[in-house]
């Protein structure tokens, strides 16, 4: 194999790669923005509720609880990981003493270094995944609460 496709496979990885920290970068961004909105929205209810005199009713009891989660759905999305969680890069060292420092017959270190970033990007994918359906609960409970505090303010009137 030419050195020219090493070069294109692991320049392919190396863009997977970016696709993904891109991906998440966004999903961080997005999950602030909801809970930004959540804060708002929860805020406006909870001060209407509080000046229209409105008991503390099942739909509100059910607003409160679908907010919390929201929350803490959002919490979950937007916490630093452990230490092994994200793996974006190779270490250099590792890489030193595997290529550099030992002899290594008849293999590329492009193609290994371009299979390692697709290990790490499938290990990644999986955590990616993960959060993407916490982001989707998070974005159903803070909506439920938003439907559920203004049904509460409508039926009060």
């Amino acid at each position: 194999m030419s050195e020219r496709y090493e070069d294109v496979i692991l320049e392919e990885a190396r863009r997977a790669m970016d696709f993904q920290v891109a991906a998440l970068d966004e999903l961080r961004a997005r999950t602030g923005i909801l809970l930004a909105a959540a804060a708002v929205s929860g805020s406006f209810l909870g001060a209407a509720t509080a000046r229209a005199s409105i008991g503390f009713g099942f739909l509100a009891g059910a607003a409160v609880v679908a907010f919390v989660l929201g929350v803490a759905f959002c919490i979950v999305v937007l916490w630093p990981p452990g230490e092994d969680a994200w793996i974006f890069v190779n270490s250099p060292k590792q890489l030193i003493e595997d290529w550099v420092n030992v002899e290594q017959d008849g293999q590329s270190m492009l193609l290994f270094l371009a299979e390692c970033l697709e290990d790490n990007y499938d290990k990644n994918e999986r955590r990616l995944l993960d959060l993407y359906r916490w982001f989707q609960a998070a974005a159903i409970s803070v909506g439920a609460a938003v439907i559920l505090g203004c049904i509460q303010l409508a039926a009060s009137h």
